[in-house]
């Protein structure tokens, strides 16, 4: 193909954005994600095809053919880009309440409060929608119906709250599962991780023992996220920043791990005398055990009785370590490091 009149050579197949990627050429997009179906819902990826119609194409929907003649630097396109930034600012800009005056009424004022709230969920534990900042772009709904099967999300007609949960009672309400997928595709934080940083600062001032407990695979992820190499394994850097921010205890939650094994075997052999339920599955994920009580009820029976490692080594943590360090169980404050966002919601059941 030609892109921008330079000659490039690129997959058979694959879509135009990704061979403008592929050459180091930027199409702006905010819709598009390389996971999701593309469904051109933003129009900013718009460039002109050599041949083809007045007014261009859609980068994310077109595929490369051979000899295609692709230009996304003219006028004509930068200027079609632009008017769908424009419209997608303006747009987010309508959402801001007005500033409203000090001599204005109190109905105006909470009318105003109304209009900047009304949209946001917080009905979920682990999940928050703050719709104010969608830019439509439809990635978390995809995410959630397409990707992970579940489909508790909508874009809907209302500028005020664009994207809301199928349940009118709110994401709690729903077949959410807490899986946390909506919030990785959203480009922009309307939908988010619910912070618990707030809580954590208040535990340190006020003097508990702080713990915390890191999942496995915190501590390569972390490191990535620094800087260091890929794969690069962390584990002090981790306890050691852990340490600096206020943390007087830090534990390994594959020892809860090790004890979910000899718990969940045991049950096992107690199964295999008394002939099932089978197949036993395992109940170490939170998100699996929302997914089966939510879709799959009929196989709560074969789930397995035990609690996740995080359960089992905060019980163990609250019990026998906190005896044995001459501490009462509220004198300890608990936090999990984990890449998980449904194990927020699990603490709390």
């Amino acid at each position: 193909i030609s892109l921008n009149g330079t000659p490039l050579r690129v997959p058979e197949g694959i879509n135009i954005i990704e061979a403008c990627r592929q050459a180091g050429v930027y199409v702006p997009t905010i819709c598009y994600h390389p996971r999701l179906k593309a469904v051109g819902k933003c129009g900013m990826c718009t460039v002109d095809i050599e041949g083809a119609p007045e007014g261009g194409v859609l980068a994310c929907s077109t595929k490369v053919q051979a000899g295609m003649r692709i230009r996304t630097d003219s006028m004509p396109v930068k200027a079609r880009a632009s008017a769908a930034i424009s419209r997608l600012i303006n747009r987010i800009r309508s959402r801001n309440a007005i500033d409203v005056a000090p001599q204005a009424s109190r109905d105006f004022a909470d009318l105003m409060h109304w209009a900047s709230t009304s949209g946001n969920d917080h009905t979920s534990h682990s999940i928050q929608i703050n719709p104010k900042d969608c830019v439509e772009c439809s990635r978390c709904t995809r995410a959630c119906r397409d990707l992970q099967g579940i489909g508790v999300l909508k874009l809907t007609d209302s500028n005020l709250a664009p994207i809301q949960s199928t349940e009118a009672a709110g994401l709690a309400s729903s077949s959410c599962i807490s899986c946390g997928q909506c919030t990785f595709y959203c480009p922009t934080g309307a939908i988010s991780e619910v912070s618990d940083f707030a809580p954590l600062r208040q535990a340190i001032a006020s003097g508990k023992v702080i713990v915390a407990q890191t999942a496995p695979a915190t501590r390569v992820a972390i490191g990535e996220m620094f800087g260091l190499e890929p794969g690069t394994v962390s584990t002090r850097k981790m306890v050691g920043a852990l340490k600096e921010a206020g943390f007087h205890f830090v534990f390994d939650t594959n020892f809860g791990a090790d004890l979910t094994i000899m718990e969940e075997g045991t049950e096992l052999l107690a199964r295999l005398k008394a002939g099932g339920p089978f197949p036993m599955i395992t109940s170490c994920c939170p998100a699996w055990i929302n997914l089966c009580e939510k879709l799959y009820p009929d196989f709560i029976p074969n789930l397995s009785t035990c609690k996740s490692p995080q359960a089992m080594l905060a019980a163990v943590v609250r019990t026998y370590w906190a005896e044995a360090i001459g501490k009462q169980p509220s004198d300890i404050f608990l936090v999990s490091v984990m890449p998980c966002t449904a194990k927020k919601d699990e603490i709390i059941r």
